[in-house]
């Protein structure tokens, strides 16, 4: 057996697994939302304008796929049972595109948002790699764990965030705190049941959504990745940067990668980068008016958007 380095939420998830497990992250995801915002859970009006995106990663391995299914079908019912939250069941949605799912989730909601289905979304994005053994098997049998023998790898992780998310009138109109504009949202790469094929990335898909992202964009200041330890995710960005040169608006940007303290949070890594992004404008330590956020998923898709200050 080799030791590998993990990051599960302890304390909270010890003992659960699972669909219950799911849950209860995403629950207390939705509660910290709640307290941090001083939204009401009981405002029926305000939750019916409101839909729900629940983000989570497609199955791992083969004794996945039973846990996948479950986690479409009952996990958003549940959480909406759990937090008695008002959200109509035609507008709520599961996306399992892994990494890319939250990135994913914003676009639809944007288009929502200009087509009148309603006025603001929750993304709640919820994975965890370290409660399955199976899981870890799989990565280990693919040399995708970081090991004191293999360094190049991933840290499994677990982690649940909740965002709110609404178009700028309506954020405007009901006095809400903005505390980040997001736009420039693009999503692009092979079939999500096109697995990608070890040590052949298709590089030109992360390189374009960041060309297409910065369209627009003057001095981007910071840059939140999905680098996770893994090689063929750091070839995939040195050739990004490569291919966009010196015309790129992010040349002198820091670049922040949240999986080396974190872990690989799958699903929840744009989460966590779009909310750290958005607090470095809240304590002010961004280093300028535009952060540039991008996600990449096991399946080769990509995804990036271009956060702002209000």
């Amino acid at each position: 057996m080799k030791p590998i380095v993990g990051h599960p939420l302890r304390g909270l998830s010890d003992g659960f697994v699972g669909l219950g497990l799911y849950a209860l992250l995403a629950q207390e995801a939705i509660r910290d939302l709640l307290a941090y915002s001083g939204l009401d859970a009981e405002d029926a009006r305000f939750w019916g304008d409101t839909g729900l995106y629940l983000c989570i990663s497609g199955a791992r391995a083969p004794e996945q796929e039973e846990l996948e299914h479950s986690l479409r079908e009952r996990l958003a019912p549940l959480v909406m049972r759990r937090t008695r939250l008002g959200i109509r069941s035609n507008v709520q949605r599961v996306l399992p595109h892994g990494n890319v799912s939250v990135l994913a989730a914003m676009a639809e909601a944007a288009e929502a948002f200009a087509t009148g289905r309603f006025q603001r979304a929750l993304i709640v994005a919820v994975d965890s790699l370290t409660s399955d053994l199976e899981v870890l098997e799989a990565l280990a049998m693919r040399r995708l764990l970081k090991t004191p023998q293999h360094p190049v790898g991933l840290m499994p992780g677990e982690a649940a965030a909740a965002l709110l998310v609404e178009s700028e009138a309506v954020a405007r109109r009901r006095g809400a705190r903005v505390e980040a504009r997001v736009g420039a949202l693009r999503v692009s790469g092979p079939p999500e049941t096109e697995r990608l094929q070890e040590g052949s990335p298709p590089m030109r898909y992360l390189a374009q959504v960041l060309e297409d992202t910065q369209v627009g964009a003057t001095r981007i200041g910071d840059v939140y990745g999905d680098l996770n330890g893994e090689e063929v995710r750091a070839m995939e960005w040195g050739m990004a940067l490569a291919r966009l040169g010196a015309r790129s608006a992010m040349t002198e940007a820091r670049t922040h990668w949240p999986a080396v303290s974190l872990g690989d949070t799958g699903a929840v890594s744009g989460a966590i980068s779009v909310a750290a992004a958005t607090r470095s404008f809240v304590r002010n330590y961004a280093r300028g008016d535009e952060i540039l956020v991008w996600s990449r998923s096991d399946t080769g898709r990509v995804a990036s958007g271009l956060l702002v200050r209000p």
